[in-house]
């Protein structure tokens, strides 16, 4: 029973050993077929010559495998180039890279609006501590420096 406790583990671990590889060759080959690429802030855009014919040759160098080659350190390899490259994309761009950071900003903006819409405070006197009203101000402070920040920005960038 122990040893079929440890295939079954050894089972798992080679299935999600290779559900990884595929997703990441599947991560390659969308580039190099689709010609765009996914920022890390999830914006799609086009990708450059170079990136996708790096992409091709990963594909060419992985389905050229013999079968008894292990595919998971390939595929790992082109993911990790592609990831790099992609990167390198957004920075060489400045537009790009502008608009990456916008919709970081705006991500961020969106998941902290949410988090705080989930709080309910229709039984907070049951459970209200002081620490919580020091977390809410310093929140509160935070926000107003940020919005302070954004519209000294907004400022600079009229007067320009």
């Amino acid at each position: 029973m122990a040893r079929d406790v440890v295939r079954t583990d050894d089972l798992k671990k080679a299935v999600a050993t290779e559900s990884r590889a595929a997703d990441r060759i599947g991560y390659v080959r969308q580039i190099a077929e689709s010609g765009q690429i996914k920022t890390p802030a999830g914006q799609t855009v086009d990708a450059p010559l170079d990136l996708r014919q790096e992409a091709e040759r990963h594909l060419s160098l992985i389905e050229e495998l013999e079968d008894n080659e292990d595919t998971g350190e390939w595929a790992n390899e082109a993911f990790d180039t592609m990831k790099t490259l992609v990167a390198e994309t957004v920075e060489a761009d400045p537009e790009l890279r502008v608009q990456e950071r916008r919709t970081k900003f705006y991500n961020s903006l969106q998941r902290a609006t949410k988090v705080f819409e989930e709080l309910t405070f229709d039984d907070v006197q049951e459970f209200v501590e002081d620490d919580m009203v020091q977390q809410l101000e310093e929140l509160q402070q935070a926000i107003s420096t940020c919005i302070t920040a954004l519209r000294g920005a907004q400022g600079d960038a009229a007067r320009q």
